[in-house]
C-alpha cells in the first residue's frame, strides 16, 4: 500500500494544524512561566548584579535627586519596553494560529466534523483573549501601571508592573482571576516586573 494511501491528504493537514497550534502554545507557555507557588512567584527586573570585589561607589551626604529620577525613568521605560514585546509575540503567537485555522477551515478537503472542530477550538481561543483581556483591564483599574495576563489549560499567569507587591494586592489579583476566569487560586501565579 501506498503512505498517501494509508494517510489521507486530511490527516496530514490536520496534523499540520496541530502542530502549528502546540507550537504556538509552547510559546505562549515560554512566555507565561515564571517562577512557582501565590502570591508573588518572582521578580523580573533589567537590574543586573554585576558588582565585583573593589568596584568604587560615590557616596553623597544627601541623596541626588536627579540620578534617582533617570534611574525610575530607565526602568520604567525598561518595563513598558518588555509589556511591549511580550504582548506583540503572544498576539503574534495567537494571530498565526487563527490564520492557520481559518485556513483549514476553508479547505473543501476537510470533513465537517473536522470544520466544525476548528471552528470550536478557534472559538475558544477568541473567548480565552476576551478573558485576558478582561482580567488584565480590572487589574489595571486597581492602580497597577501594566499587567498582562496567559490563561491556559485552567491556570493564569499574571505579570504587573509594580515597585513591590503587597499580600493585598496579591490577593486583589487573585479575586480578579478567580472571578473572571473561573480559576482555582493555587493555579494562579503572579510575578512582578520592576
Amino acid at each position: 500500500m501506498k503512505l498517501n494511501m494509508i494517510l489521507g491528504k486530511k490527516q496530514i493537514v490536520l496534523a499540520s494544524l496541530v502542530f502549528i497550534l502546540s507550537i504556538a502554545v509552547y510559546l505562549n507557555w515560554q512566555f507565561a512561566k515564571d517562577g512557582e507557588g501565590f502570591p508573588v512567584t518572582g521578580s523580573l527586573s533589567d537590574e543586573k548584579d554585576t558588582k565585583e570585589l573593589g568596584d568604587a561607589k560615590f557616596v553623597n551626604n544627601g541623596e541626588d535627586k536627579d540620578s534617582k529620577k533617570d534611574e525610575n525613568s530607565k526602568m520604567e521605560k525598561s518595563a513598558k519596553e518588555y509589556f511591549a514585546k511580550a504582548r506583540m509575540e503572544r498576539d503574534k503567537a495567537r494571530d498565526k494560529s487563527k490564520e492557520t485555522m481559518s485556513n483549514m477551515i476553508k479547505d473543501e478537503k476537510l470533513s465537517s466534523d473536522d470544520k466544525e472542530k476548528l471552528q470550536v477550538k478557534e472559538s475558544n481561543m477568541v473567548q480565552i483573549t476576551e478573558k485576558e483581556t478582561k482580567m488584565e483591564n480590572l487589574i489595571k483599574a486597581k492602580g497597577f501601571l501594566e499587567c498582562m495576563t496567559y490563561l491556559e489549560e485552567g491556570k493564569v499567569s499574571v505579570i504587573v508592573h509594580t515597585e513591590g507587591l503587597a499580600k493585598e494586592q496579591a490577593s486583589q489579583i487573585k479575586d480578579i482571576v478567580v472571578s473572571q476566569g473561573k480559576i482555582l487560586p493555587e493555579n494562579i501565579t503572579i510575578t512582578e516586573v520592576k
